[in-house]
Order: C-alpha cells, then structure tokens, then sequence
C-alpha cells in the first residue's frame, strides 16, 4: 500500500526536495515543528522508504548532524505532452531527475489513433522498467489548448490535435491504466520549472510558455495557480491566430514561406544551429511580442521570477532571451531567466503532477507557512 504522508510530513518532504540534504535542525527551525514531533516524523518517513540519512556533516563542535535527502528510488512517476510535431514521455523518479524518456512523431488520425500510440509509448516506458518492478504513482498528461466548463472536461486544442478537442477527458485513467492527472501544457511546464528553479527561495514563479501558441503558467506560494477551470494564463490572445505571434506554429509558416521547411522539433534545433536570415528576423520580432507579454505578466503577479520557456529548443529560447533582456532593462528588481529544460519541459512538468498531487504540501511550502 502506498504511504499517504500527514500535511506536516508533506511540508517536511517538500522542504527537503527544495534543500536537498539537509539536517533536521534546519528543518525544525524553517517549518517551526517541535523537534521532538519531528524526531517522530522522519522516523515514519525513513520507515517508509521516502528520505534516508546521509554521512554525517562534520560541524565545528558537538555531535555533527545527519543529513536528510529524499530517496529518488522511493517512487516514480510518468508525464505525456504534444508539441507541434511529436509526442513525448518522459520517467522520473522520487527525486524529480529524469529516468526514461520517448518521442516519436504526432500520428495522422483520429482520436484513437492518437490516444492509441500515447497508450503504447505509456506502455512501453512503464514495462522497461526504470525503477524495476515498482509500477508508477500515475500519470501526469500536459494539453496544450483551452478547457472548457463542461463535466466531464474537454479541452480545445491545436490543428494536429483537433481529434482530441471535444473528447471526454475524464476516461484517461482507464485507458492507462494508471492513476491520471491532466492540466494545461503552460501549467505543467511551470511545475517543472519551480521544482528546477536555481533560487529556491523563490516561491511565486510566472513562465512564458512558447509552444504551438503561446501562454502562460504560474505558480504562486508554491502552489499551481491553475485559475478557472484550468486555463490561468491564456495571454496568447493578445496577438490572434493569423495574425504575426511568437509561437513555434507561427515561425514554422515563416519559415516555409522563405524555403526552410522544419517538420520536427530535431529539425528546428538544427536550423538554429546556424540561423538563416529569416530565422533572425522572426526572432528579433517575437522577442519584442515576448517583453510585452513578460512586462504584462510582471506587472499583474509580480513574481520572485519569471521564465521564457516552453516546448523550444535551448538554443531558440536562448535566442529570444537575448531579444527580451535586451527591453527589459527598465526594471532592476525583476529576475527573468531563460528555461534550460528544453522540448520536455511539459512532459517533465506532467511527471512532477503525481509527486506534487501526493506529496506537495496542501496549501503552500514551509517558508509560506511560517
């Protein structure tokens, strides 16, 4: 039977994933827990496999303190997303670093040729077994489109997803035969970003979300801002469909208008490698439609950090970045940076949705609390 941490233990679990290894003296001064009740936690904890001690730090006098980190081979857990042109399925384990992962090519169909090959790529990641026999906590599913009101919920979504858009998404689990969770492509993107943030002190985080459109996600007191109905964030409707927008769908058509088709995301990296003209061109206008929508995001939030990221690769995001750095130097308070997860980071940020939904404190992390 799986062990279902207490809302104290999941406060503890989540300060040691933001830590890393560390003592339980840190542990009880940060969360305010009497040590003694946290003697008696770890013990649980520990008993049941999610943390184990480490060497002991040498300290200056008195008995050195043993180090608490998280067992990465404790649980795992899998996340499915789409981009323009492929599927992608990635492992990780207790410890969030990533184990497995698969992309193949978006197939042509309807919903259940699609929902079909998802189901075969699940399939297969979970029987080779990157934590043995051990099956997944669940799956984590990251859609890229706008869920509607409706019970069950559906969700519209993107031309080469369309079969998808109406579908019934609240039989998923059956057809994975896994505990499933579904969210917003942008919202599980700024899940992983938070869990592989270099400040962990930050605890409200905004991404600007490049993908077949683009969006936003946010996590605000450590917590997923999923707004109504899943879909906080949807400030590509600032430049319309048809109109010149900083999305992979856009530059795709500009591309091919000039002569350099890319039908993979592979491909893409490859053309920015060593960027065309017309691959800059789009770049430096994007990157100006990016500051605006950072600048907007910044000013609502606020966040202790905001990411340009999303389905790109890293040396397109870093190509932006520079464009966005480059008009953003009015503020010298705001801390942007660029995404360095690459193509997966939905994928990552949909396997972080079942440690987050069983593991994550319930209404924020220890430093929110105190």
């Amino acid at each position: 039977m799986q062990f279902l941490p207490s809302s104290t233990q999941r406060l503890v679990l989540e300060y040691i994933r933001d830590g890393g290894a560390v003592a339980r003296s840190e542990i009880a001064a940060s969360t305010g827990i009497n040590p003694g009740a946290l003697s008696r936690l770890m013990r649980d904890l520990i008993e049941a496999g999610l943390v184990h001690e480490g060497t002991r730090i040498r300290a200056a006098r008195g008995q050195p303190p043993l180090p608490l980190s998280l067992n990465p081979g404790a649980a795992w857990s899998v996340g499915l997303s789409f981009s323009l042109h492929e599927i992608e399925v990635v492992g990780i384990n207790f410890a969030g670093t990533c184990i497995a992962e698969r992309v193949v090519p978006l197939p042509e169909g309807d919903a259940e040729v699609i929902l079909a090959q998802c189901a075969r790529l699940v399939h297969a990641l979970v029987a080779s077994g990157p934590q043995g026999t051990q099956p997944p906590l669940g799956l984590g599913v990251a859609l890229p489109g706008y869920f509607n009101h409706a019970t069950p919920p559906k969700v519209e979504t993107f031309a080469a997803l369309s079969a998808l858009s109406g579908q019934d998404l609240s039989g998923l689990s059956g057809r994975f035969g896994l505990p499933t969770w579904i969210e917003n492509n942008s919202t599980a993107a700024a899940l992983a970003e938070f869990y592989h943030r270099p400040d962990r002190q930050a605890r409200t985080l905004g991404l600007i979300n490049v993908g077949y459109g683009f969006s936003a996600g946010f996590i605000v007191g450590g917590r997923l801002y999923r707004g109504r109905a899943g879909n906080a964030g949807e400030i590509g409707r600032m430049y319309p469909r048809g109109t010149p927008r900083p999305s992979v769908l856009d530059l795709g058509d500009t591309l091919a208008a000039a002569g350099h088709p890319v039908t993979s995301t592979p491909a893409l990296a490859d053309l920015c490698a060593d960027p065309p003209p017309v691959l800059r061109a789009w770049v430096r206008r994007a990157g100006q439609q990016l500051a605006h929508a950072m600048n907007m995001v910044d000013l609502i939030i606020a966040p202790d950090e905001l990411v340009l990221g999303g389905q790109l690769p890293v040396d397109l995001a870093n190509m932006l970045f520079a464009e966005v750095s480059a008009a953003q130097m009015d503020r010298p308070d705001r801390r942007i940076r660029v995404s360095q997860l690459g193509p997966l980071a939905a994928a990552k940020g949909a396997a972080f949705l079942p440690l987050y939904h069983g593991f994550a404190p319930l209404t924020g992390t220890a430093q929110d609390q105190k």
